[in-house]
């Protein structure tokens, strides 16, 4: 392809951008921190105790709530990791997020370099564990839905089944590569993820946090008085599960609605009336719709 045609099809994509279709619309909330941790790093904890200390996040949670935004997400997730159209801007990331002053979980933590561009001034916070143990946590939650090969037969029959399959399979072919992707290559994805992020981001604006730190860390970081609580330890896992599988099951439903039970029904009752009424009957509905 040449360079011209290149820049042809670029500018084609863009302009179909769904991102482009959101009008445009003044923060009511300053960004003032981001949590470019992985998914399965306590981010629902971390999201739990944000919320506490008066900040509204964006978390995957509130992409649930709304998945109509689940392909404008991969839009993003295309341009940076597949080149895919224009990589976000402040612009973009302030119609999606403008009702927000904080981010925890995919898709944001997966866009560190234009969260980071659009935002230079924020505190971004890291929360963490072992990599074992989060591949670990990986495998029984995101890995075992994915494992569940009649997705790609059950989703497209259900509205909110096929954002969230489209999403997922986005994000595996941004985040992960392939389906086929070994652990250790999940591993080292990890690693790699936050060793650039603690390297990006200076060091008096970043806090590393794993659940057993508590508040106090969190706390003083971001400039709060310590709660007199304990700090959330919230482990969604059978959630996670049940959720997609609640949503496999709608999908699965609505397939079997609409490509076996109505077409039958339909079948059905045009035998019916044709039994009672015989060809005379078609015949003078054909006379009166002429």
């Amino acid at each position: 392809m040449s360079f011209a045609a290149a820049n042809n099809k670029n500018r084609v994509m863009n302009a179909q951008r769904l991102i482009d279709q959101e009008p445009l619309r003044p923060r009511t909330k300053e960004m003032k921190v981001l949590n470019l941790g992985y998914p399965r790093t306590a981010t629902l904890s971390m999201y739990t105790a944000l919320a506490k200390l008066g900040y509204r996040s964006y978390h995957m949670a509130e992409v649930f709530a709304n998945p109509n935004g689940l392909p404008i997400w991969e839009e993003a997730l295309r341009a940076h990791y597949l080149g895919q159209g224009k990589k976000w801007g402040r612009e973009e990331f302030d119609k999606m997020l403008g009702d927000y002053d904080a981010t925890c979980d995919v898709p944001c933590c997966m866009l560190v370099d234009e969260l980071l561009a659009a935002y230079p001034d924020v505190k971004v916070i890291l929360t963490e564990r072992n990599v074992d143990s989060w591949l670990g946590s990986m495998q029984k939650t995101f890995w075992q839905v994915r494992s569940w090969k009649s997705w790609d037969l059950v989703a497209p029959w259900h509205p909110m089944g096929s954002k969230v399959h489209s999403y997922a399979t986005n994000f595996v072919r941004c985040w992960a590569h392939e389906e086929s992707t070994t652990n250790r290559d999940r591993r080292q994805v990890y690693l790699d993820h936050y060793d650039y992020v603690k390297k990006v981001v200076p060091k008096d604006r970043l806090l590393a946090h794993k659940p057993q730190d508590g508040w106090e860390p969190l706390c003083t970081f971001l400039g709060h008085e310590i709660p007199n609580e304990p700090y959330p330890n919230i482990n969604d896992s059978g959630t996670f599960v049940n959720l997609h599988s609640q949503l496999w099951w709608a999908s699965a439903r609505a397939m079997v609605w609409k490509a076996v039970v109505l077409p039958v029904g339909v079948a059905a009752a045009a035998a019916v009336f044709y039994s009672r009424f015989g060809g005379s009957a078609l015949g003078a509905v054909s006379s009166v719709s002429s």
